[in-house]
């Protein structure tokens, strides 16, 4: 490929891979990798950009090579000859791709340095990445803390996307404390996801508010809510929310008293990028406890022993049952 053809080529592959993650749409994410070794060999000026658009590579399941793509964004970001993106674009990249590689205490690290900007990307990614993460760690109270600062922050950056993402974290910070602001968050951000046409978000805040409606709200929305998470994500092929998804169905099934169901669901998702689920660990101990090692133990073994898609197959099945099963009682 000749230096024109590659710049052409990077000029359309970065902002297009930026623009399509949060339609749930990844093959862009190809392009970009493709695209590395010509771009750096023949030194685009857009380099950075495409660097951080790879970066993306995260929600398919590669977070490390997605931490090693983001950080070489930001030293190229830092040279003034190269165009790059917001820089806090390579940086918020390089914090979910340590999110999903459970590196959580590292992926607040670089939000809180985020969040210490006084306006713009920076400000807003930053407050977003802790307000979603920090209930994951059962630090929910200073996630309530931050959680109007960040979601003002994200209606004043005027982004749909910045929006239903704060409001996604607002709703996971209320989860136990406050679980009918917790619904109100997520419906809202739910409802914004929607009308701005935003799947990527759409698909999340579906997921968590799935649990919530489960619990203090409407199981059979629950359920509605939980099969179009998966069926999102499994179409998407987004393998790390694939995972998270599940994860938090595992968590609901805890609390419908399914213990069996959770425990092997749990074993199915196991290490698989869900770090960030809320009251995962909690749910775990609870089955143990309830279901006794050695059944707990083997639950989780034939969990483990299938792949996300049969473990996908295997929770809609179950959904169906607990559909079925509330149809017969109502």
């Amino acid at each position: 490929m000749s230096s024109t053809a590659t710049t052409t080529s990077t000029a359309i592959a970065a902002p297009t891979t930026m623009l399509a993650f949060a339609l749930q749409r990844f093959e862009p994410v190809g392009w970009a990798e493709e695209l590395l070794v010509a771009a750096t060999a023949a030194d685009v000026v857009q380099l950075p950009r495409l660097y951080t658009a790879a970066a993306n590579c995260l929600l398919v399941g590669r977070p490390d090579d997605a931490v090693g793509y983001a950080q070489r964004a930001q030293t190229l970001d830092a040279d003034p000859r190269y165009d790059s993106f917001d820089p806090a674009w390579a940086r918020f990249c390089e914090a979910n791709a340590h999110r999903i590689a459970g590196r959580i205490d590292r992926c607040l690290e670089i939000g809180a340095d985020l969040a210490a900007h006084t306006n713009g990307l920076a400000l807003v990614s930053g407050l977003g990445t802790m307000l979603y993460l920090l209930p994951a760690v059962g630090r929910a109270d200073e996630a309530i803390a931050i959680a109007g600062e960040a979601v003002a922050a994200a209606r004043a950056y005027a982004n749909p996307v910045w929006v239903a993402y704060a409001l996604a974290g607002y709703g996971r910070a209320d989860f136990q404390a406050d679980p009918t602001r917790a619904l109100t968050a997520l419906r809202e951000g739910l409802g914004c996801s929607r009308e701005h046409r935003v799947p990527l978000m759409e698909a999340v805040i579906a997921r968590d508010l799935a649990v919530l409606e489960a619990v203090h709200g409407d199981l059979g929305e629950a359920v509605t809510l939980f099969e179009a998470a998966v069926d999102a994500f499994q179409r998407a092929s987004n393998i790390a929310n694939v995972a998270a998804t599940l994860a938090c169905v595992a968590v609901c099934m805890d609390r419908l008293d399914r213990h069996e169901v959770a425990a092997t669901i749990y074993g199915a998702t196991y290490s698989r990028y869900v770090a960030s689920v809320v009251n995962l660990q909690g749910a775990v101990d609870h089955l143990r406890a309830e279901l006794g090692d050695t059944a707990f133990d083997r639950c989780v073994a034939t969990g483990a022993a299938v792949d996300l898609t049969h473990a996908a197959a295997y929770v809609r099945a179950q959904l169906r049952l607990a559909r079925n099963e509330l149809g017969t009682r109502s």
